[in-house]
This record gives structure tokens, C-alpha cells and sequence, in this order.
């Protein structure tokens, strides 16, 4: 197995378009409602499957409809499900999302299935198997934040297995407290903008990279949103603007497709600058659809892509296509 991802599996209920006045109105008719997989692991999982990246995932979901609707999902694209936990006792995290008619959104969120799963439901032979053990939404699994993700990676770096960590919205205002005495064992970490000023106490990227800098990652970067994203490995550093899109129709796990992109090439071994703007375009065609894993990507049509936009000489496209041989 290539990569295990770990962490929130949820069922989107993607509303479509809404603004502010819905709330004062009794009824609204809408254009699109859409139900569909997502949590930041399960979108990475399915988004890493397409890639063609061999992918397991560990989480929780409910004895329900929705459960077995997520299991199904990942399975259909080609996802080991053998370490998804199966709850009788919390049914399957679920949220609505409101997406705005320019992309943005908004989560109604309802997580006990995710919030119960532990690290210690996560079995040895899964851990062993893997070659990156990848965390989504930290900050946001109340039983892996803290101790456990330090456990868990510490045990993944004793195998020499790579670890990588997104972030979300840390709802307890408790940041860098849950993550800090991982951070030694993260060899990536790539929150984005909003969450890495919570995280750092500062609006600098030269700041945040300081601060990173002490507790011995490898690799961090920030996502800046429609602005692109920075990257360093702490030698090197790169502002990567994003590529144009025609359409956006909607942001929703667009962080999470980034993330995907960002770990085929931390898997295949590319420098942080070709891992990135890989990311930046795996993101691109996230958004151009409704719904965190709905683009149909693969890693050719990706290269092609990027191939046909990238004029940055910095960028070694025949180092990539040379993986397509």
C-alpha cells in the first residue's frame, strides 16, 4: 500500500446556490442538491485512488445508509476499506454544505462517528503496510489530536514510513497545543492560510517557516486559497500562484484534492516545488465540479494539463513524464 489516510469520513449534502437571505425566508427553491462523499481523509483517499495511487483508509463510520454509501464510494475506486470501523452506536458524520453561487461554502456539521475514532483502532499490519501515513483534518479528531497523532507517528518514523498532515478549523481554540509534540515526528505539514495564523500567532509566512523551522519538519507549506501557495523545505522556498480556472462551480475539498496532489509527489520522490504545482492543478480540477471527489482526474490527464500551462523553466516537466514511461 502507498499511502494510508486517516481521519474524518463524512457524507455531503452539497446545497447549491444559497446566499444569507435563505435564512429569512421559509422557503427556498434551490438548482442543485447533491449527496456525495467527503472528510478530508475519505476525499484524499478517492482523489489518491484516481491518481493511481494504491490507497487505504482508516476511519469510523455508522451501521446506516450513509455508512455503507461512503464504504461503497472509496470501494469503487479501487480504496482498501479494510480499516474502516463500523459504529452501532453513532451514526455516519454528515454535513450540509450551503455553497454560495461564486464557490464559497458553508458546513452544518454533525461528527460523533469521527470524533470516536482512535489511533488505537488503527492495526499495526495497516501502519507497516504503508508507505506515507497521511493525517486529514487535524485539530478536528477528538480521539487522535494530541497524544495519539504523536504515537501514531512516532511508530510510523520507527518503520521509516514518510508522514504528512493537513489541518482544519481547530473549533476548541487549542491549535498548536494539539499537534506540537507530533510536529518532531511530521516530515509535511500544509494547513492553510487562516488556520497557520491561528496555529502560529502570525500573519507572516517568513514567521511561520521560523517557527516550523525549530520543531525539525521536512517539509511545510501554506495554502493561500485562489492565491496559489507557498512551500518550503526550509533550503528552498516558492510562492506557486494557482492555474487558471474557466468555471469555478465549486471550492468544496479543493484543500483535499491539493493535498492529494502534494503526496503523489512526496511518494514519487519530486522536489517541493514539482510536488506543489502538481497540487496546484489537482486542486484546479476540483473546483471546476460540485462536490470534494466528483472531477474524474487521472495522473496522465494532470501532466498534460500542466504541461500545456506551466512556462516556469524551474518546473522539470520531462522529470515527470519520464514517470509515464
Amino acid at each position: 500500500m502507498d499511502v494510508l489516510s486517516v481521519g474524518l469520513m463524512v457524507a455531503d449534502i452539497i446545497i447549491n446556490p444559497v446566499d444569507a437571505s435563505i435564512f429569512e425566508k421559509d422557503s427556498a427553491r434551490i438548482d442543485t442538491i447533491k449527496f456525495t462523499s467527503g472528510g478530508d481523509a475519505l476525499n484524499v483517499a478517492i482523489n489518491l485512488a484516481k491518481l493511481g495511487i494504491k490507497t487505504n483508509i482508516c476511519g469510523m463510520v455508522g451501521n446506516d445508509t450513509s455508512g455503507k454509501f461512503l464504504v461503497n464510494e472509496a470501494n469503487r475506486w479501487g480504496v482498501d476499506t479494510s480499516g474502516v470501523i463500523i459504529s452501532d452506536e453513532y451514526s455516519t458524520s454528515t454535513s450540509v454544505v450551503l455553497s454560495e453561487s461564486n464557490g464559497a461554502r458553508h458546513f452544518a456539521y454533525y461528527g460523533k462517528s469521527n470524533d470516536s475514532f482512535t489511533y488505537k483502532m488503527i492495526s499495526d499490519a495497516n501502519i507497516k503496510n504503508s508507505k506515507i501515513i497521511f493525517i486529514g483534518s487535524s485539530m478536528a479528531l477528538a480521539g487522535i489530536d494530541g497524544n495519539g497523532l504523536t504515537v501514531l507517528f512516532k511508530k510510523a518514523k520507527s518503520y521509516n514510513i514518510k508522514t504528512a498532515m493537513d489541518a482544519t478549523w481547530d473549533a476548541n481554540g487549542l491549535w498548536l497545543e494539539k499537534i506540537k509534540d507530533a510536529l518532531p515526528y511530521t516530515d509535511v505539514f500544509f494547513p492553510s492560510y487562516d488556520e497557520a495564523v491561528q496555529i502560529t500567532g502570525t500573519r507572516s509566512l517568513q514567521a511561520m517557516r521560523e517557527l516550523f523551522s525549530a520543531y525539525r519538519l521536512k517539509q511545510f507549506g501554506v495554502k493561500l486559497g485562489s492565491k496559489g501557495c507557498y512551500v518550503t523545505d526550509f533550503d528552498h522556498e516558492y510562492f506557486i500562484p494557482p492555474f487558471g480556472c474557466p468555471c469555478v462551480v465549486d471550492t468544496t475539498g479543493a484543500g483535499d484534492a491539493f493535498m492529494s496532489g502534494y503526496l503523489v509527489g512526496l511518494l514519487k520522490n519530486w522536489d517541493i516545488y514539482e510536488s506543489a504545482v502538481f497540487a496546484c492543478a489537482v486542486a484546479n480540477f476540483c473546483i471546476r465540479m460540485m462536490g470534494a471527489t466528483t472531477s474524474n482526474i487521472n495522473f496522465n490527464e494532470i501532466i498534460y494539463f500542466i504541461g500545456n500551462q506551466v512556462q516556469d523553466k524551474k518546473f522539470n516537466l520531462e522529470k515527470q513524464v519520464s514517470y509515464l514511461k
